[in-house]
């Protein structure tokens, strides 16, 4: 899926959020029968919804939808943007370059690819996982600021787009907070929107420098050398050897030898060396050149060379988090039950009779809540209640008691490891309880806890999911929407559950408990 049609996609879904669940299922079940939305992979399915519901603006003379101009306007920056690249990376090397005198190569090399070396960190800095720099102190910090500023291109394009086009002003109200949301899949798509723009900047930057650097040089006499008090020759020479690890084997003629080193250190006036002899002469200025190359080497090395592997991460970044993923959303899997009008399975239906047989999928029943010890319970860390709570609650719905409490989930691993060990101080049991955000889709750490607590307990042993949400629904909201949108998350926990392939798996929903606003998004 293109972009634009994911732009159009988010827009479109949040002008559904007013509409009745009744009419959203007429609607949705027309368009489906229509494009035929059971033989069609999910994301042609979006597609082609898209298109559908943006046809009755080109008939009413909007030709371009709001995915088209935000992508057109996106391709105008990150023009501009290689253009000032190019012009401000020729500006800094014209300026730093004076033939006129010995160029010092230290603060040269400081400043135009030192500076590249620090900005790479960041941005590799900005990609990794959390969860692999929680141990290192203010890194979480500098990764969240980082972050941030990359997503500030991403809402300059949308202010611009509004300023641009008034008439789909309203439309973008909601789309803008949904592309800021930390943790979403749009929020994570404007962060490489944004970290793609300034790669694109700082390609260019050091094309400019590059180019500028071969220009000036080829049309002058470049005079290269170094000055420092604190560095011996030697000490220089083996700095130079560890810069140019990366290039030495491919490249060994850009590596100085000790000898041009020492020649061309220029610490003092005295050192410059005068002679009426032209070989001389001509030795000298070789001598004095001979640091071109591994100028250029470096540039090359640590300046052309990642932004180019940086640029093309991020574009496959960008066009991986373009295309709907399954079960990433709720509101996009509710939508495609809607277009392709699903068969729905009861809970009183015999899990015996729904099993794996001949490559069909396995049936995840409903735990049955049987009388039993006090169970162990292991709640999500977005699902914002205390211990006593969460005993309360379940001992209202289901009628058990709670052993113990465990927050999981968390961004720090070794917080799951812990609640397992307390586990097995009450091994054995028959059943633990894993209380998770119904709102949310379930993701990788979801099977990686559930895989985690399997080891830990009885292959018979069931592990019961509990889907919760909060009692915070405004009473306006229809209560027909909100029981269809809670047997959407159950359909869509045992699809994902079902894939595990233990058969000692339930799924279960509080049904006392209601749906928040923000299971529509």
């Amino acid at each position: 899926m293109r972009l634009a049609h994911l732009i159009d996609l988010a827009v479109l879904m949040h002008s559904d959020r007013d509409l009745d669940s009744e009419r959203l299922h007429r609607r949705d079940a027309v368009m489906g029968a229509a494009m035929d939305a059971g033989q069609l992979s999910d994301t042609d399915a979006l597609k082609k919804w898209v298109l559908n519901r943006n046809q009755p603006h080109q008939n009413t003379g909007i030709k371009t939808s709001v995915g088209e101009q935000a992508v057109r306007l996106l391709q105008i920056i990150q023009f501009g943007l290689g253009l000032s690249g190019l012009l401000l990376g020729a500006s800094a090397m014209a300026s730093a370059l004076a033939f006129d005198t010995h160029t010092n190569i230290i603060p040269l090399w400081s400043i135009l690819v030192g500076s590249q070396i620090i900005l790479l960190g960041l941005w590799v800095l900005a990609i990794l996982p959390t969860r692999w720099i929680f141990w290192l102190p203010g890194a979480g910090a500098t990764q969240q600021c980082i972050r941030l500023m990359g997503r500030i291109p991403m809402r300059i394009v949308i202010q611009l787009l509004r300023w641009c086009s008034p008439s789909i002003r309203n439309q973008l109200h909601g789309l803008g907070g949904e592309l800021q949301r930390f943790g979403s899949r749009h929020g994570v798509l404007a962060r490489w929107v944004g970290m793609q723009l300034t790669q694109i900047f700082a390609l260019a930057f050091n094309l400019g420098m590059v180019l500028t650097f071969l220009a000036l040089s080829y049309g002058n006499d470049p005079t290269f050398g170094w000055r420092s008090t604190m560095l011996s020759s030697t000490q220089m020479h083996k700095i130079m050897e560890i810069i140019a690890l990366p290039w030495s084997s491919v490249w060994p003629a850009t590596v100085p030898s000790l000898e041009v080193v020492s020649y061309v250190k220029d610490s003092s006036k005295d050192n410059i060396q005068l002679s009426l002899d032209p070989e001389q002469r001509m030795r000298d200025l070789r001598m004095w050149a001979s640091l071109w190359p591994f100028l250029l080497a470096s540039l090359c090395f640590y300046g052309v060379l990642p932004r180019i592997l940086t640029l093309m991460l991020s574009l496959v970044q960008v066009q991986r988090y373009s295309s709907p993923g399954p079960n990433h959303s709720l509101a996009i899997r509710t939508l495609l039950n809607r277009l392709r009008r699903p068969r729905v399975v009861l809970e009183s239906n015999s899990p015996e009779k729904s099993g794996p047989a001949g490559g069909e999928s396995r049936f995840v029943p409903a735990c049955d809540w049987q009388p039993t010890a006090p169970l162990p319970v292991f709640q999500w860390s977005g699902v914002l209640l205390d211990s006593a709570e969460v005993a309360d609650r379940l001992r209202s719905s289901f009628g058990v008691e709670v052993a113990f409490c465990e927050r999981v989930g968390e961004l720090d691993p070794r917080q799951d490891e812990v609640a397992l060990a307390r586990l097995e101080k009450h091994n054995p049991v028959d059943r633990v309880v894993v209380l998770v955000e119904g709102w949310e889709s379930p993701d990788a750490d979801y099977a990686d806890f559930f895989h985690r607590l399997r080891q830990c307990i009885a292959a018979g042993a069931e592990i019961a999911v509990v889907l919760y949400s909060p009692k915070d629904e405004p009473r306006s909201v229809d209560p027909a929407k909100i029981r269809d949108e809670l047997a959407g998350a159950e359909k869509i926990w045992r699809a994902f559950l079902a894939r595990s392939g233990d058969s000692n798996l339930s799924v279960t929903t509080m049904h006392n408990a209601k749906v928040p606003r923000s299971i529509d998004r």
